[in-house]
């Protein structure tokens, strides 16, 4: 019989937060002030109902109006701890090290090898240290440099529409960034440098995967290098002129597509090197002009 059916979500999420923040009273040789040092973490619980009612028949079906067809429950529980140390010398010197470890558990239902539905945990532990300097030449002028390593695992549907055989690896990012920022009662500018490079980073492929999903897979280097410019101009009191561009080359350095044949049924196989990556615009622009048409108002 004709019917209509609604698919919907019944979410949860909760957790906490802490940090805990401790200066020495004492100055050590070489620093401007003793070391902040920052203990921190979070934990949290993701619960999500994803469930589907039928909420009309045409004809008389033998099941109850609101009746749920299907209902597939997922659990995430994310935690992390960090420490952090934050370090000033003198000259006009400073730097920070952050050593961070999270851990990740999902809890849900997904496809085993013979194609059943069943209930399935995966788990995974990240290390992500992050490290920066910076140099002050005066109140106006002051150049940095940072490196950090970044893990991100699959997102549910790569959980859930696959089999542990077919599951794609998490993602790993090594970002190595320097810029210089200066400015003035009337206007700043900033101009930053990136380089990140991925391993294992995440794409749509074209395949389908052993249930039939179209899956996104690991490619094993991929990265992004680029220009951030930031600037704003007061020319007068209640004229502001400001904008930012982003100038950047992101590649994938070997990618092997499948293309789907509606002739023969199969797919064609399609080799890149060094291919663009997708969603991934080579330059990104945007300018504002500001009037305060009030003298003093805001």
């Amino acid at each position: 019989t004709d019917l209509i059916r609604r698919r919907r979500l019944d979410n949860l999420f909760y957790g906490g937060t802490f940090a805990l923040r401790w200066q020495p009273p004492v100055n050590l040789p070489g620093m401007a002030g003793a070391p902040l040092l920052t203990l921190g973490g979070a934990l949290s619980r993701y619960e999500g109902e994803h469930f589907g009612e039928i909420i009309w028949t045409d004809q008389f079906a033998g099941i109850q109006k609101d009746h749920r067809y299907y209902n597939n429950d997922a659990e995430k529980l994310d935690a992390n701890l960090f420490l952090k140390t934050e370090v000033s010398f003198g000259s006009g010197w400073a730097s920070f090290l952050d050593l961070q470890i999270r851990g990740v558990r999902y809890t849900f239902l997904g496809y085993d090898k013979d194609q059943n539905n069943v209930s399935q945990t995966a788990s995974h532990r990240f290390f992500n240290p992050k490290l920066g300097i910076t140099y002050s030449f005066s109140k106006k002028w002051m150049v940095y440099g940072f490196w950090g390593t970044g893990n991100r695992e699959p997102n549910r549907d790569d959980y859930t529409q696959s089999t542990p055989e077919s599951r794609p690896l998490p993602e790993r990012l090594s970002d190595l960034e320097a810029g210089v920022r200066a400015g003035g009662e009337n206007w700043l500018f900033v101009a930053n440098f990136f380089r990140m490079d991925y391993r294992d980073q995440l794409v749509l492929d074209g395949r389908l995967n052993d249930v039939g999903a179209y899956i996104r897979t690991n490619v094993p280097q991929s990265d992004r290098t680029g220009l951030e410019v930031e600037a704003s101009f007061r020319l007068v009191p209640r004229l502001l002129l400001t904008g930012n561009a982003a100038l950047s080359r992101n590649k994938i350095r070997a990618f092997t597509e499948f293309i789907d044949d509606w002739d023969t049924g199969e797919q064609v196989i399609v080799s890149h090197r060094n291919t663009e990556l997708a969603f991934s615009p080579n330059v990104i622009a945007r300018g504002e002009i500001a009037f305060d048409l009030i003298p003093g108002g805001s």
